[in-house]
């Protein structure tokens, strides 16, 4: 199920809760203005309140019918405005993403990381570590086997990055080509052990294309962030190790 049909869905089950409870609304409404202006209304209403309350708990029947119908209704407009909320956030989270690894678009990047850095600055203390990541021949397979098949080998990557990030890492769609996953931790050896796990995922993964089974593999420049350093100045840097990477061969991790 795509982030679309999904939102969409939600929208519909949304609006649909909103019609159910603003109906409900309308019939305990309607019950409490009668009962005193339409006495045949409001004898009907009675029995069908004492035939509920017969068949109901003994809360219940305390409570009445139209005091029950009013609690259903309120629940239901209020599950409705929690969905409608949430496929709101969905919808802006969405266009945050790049389409094709679901990971952020630098647009995001540049909102928000240089954020995490001013906290970090202001601790006294340096949490961030970036990650630039390559597939190995991607130029390789888009001209053998196309553009889909290189964009289905970047949504398994993407795949892959965001079940070993966690919920301060901030993982980027840099370019056409590279990834950038700024990683909360402070220690050159967690990035390192999140870039071999990150490997070994994507070594148990083949593809198939138009008949060729092929196998993933990365390069990537690791730069831990100094005290006060921006973010261009950390890009750089890691930009660096990874084009030395790329440089010593295939599948390497360079720090």
């Amino acid at each position: 199920m795509t982030w679309g049909v999904w939102r969409d869905q939600h929208m519909r089950v949304a609006l649909l809760l909103v019609y159910v409870g603003i109906g409900l609304l309308g019939y305990v409404a309607g019950t409490w203005l009668n009962s005193g202006e339409a006495p045949g209304i409001a004898a009907r209403v009675q029995s069908a309140q004492r035939a509920y309350t017969t068949l109901s708990s003994p809360l219940t029947a305390e409570i009445g019918l139209s005091t029950v119908m009013l609690l259903v209704a309120t629940l239901l407009l209020l599950s409705a405005v929690t969905l409608l909320l949430r496929s709101r956030h969905s919808s802006a989270d969405d266009a945050m993403r790049d389409p094709t690894t679901r990971l952020y678009k630098r647009i995001y990047m540049d909102e928000m990381v240089p954020g995490l850095m001013a906290r970090d600055d202001r601790a006294g203390v340096s949490q961030m570590t970036l990650v630039m990541l390559r597939i190995d021949f991607l130029d390789d397979i888009r001209d053998r086997y196309g553009r889909p098949a290189a964009d289905r080998v970047l949504e398994v990557l993407g795949r892959k990055v965001r079940s070993q990030t966690r919920a301060g890492d901030v993982p980027v769609r840099f370019d056409e080509q590279c990834l950038a996953v700024f990683l909360q931790c402070g220690e050159v050896e967690q990035a390192i052990a999140f870039g071999r796990r990150l490997g070994t995922l994507l070594a148990g993964e083949q593809l198939e294309l138009c008949g060729d089974v092929i196998k993933i593999t990365l390069s990537m420049g690791i730069a831990v962030r100094q005290p006060c350093e921006s973010l261009q100045q950390l890009l750089v840097r890691a930009a660096e190790k990874l084009g030395s990477a790329n440089d010593a061969g295939s599948n390497r991790i360079l720090a």
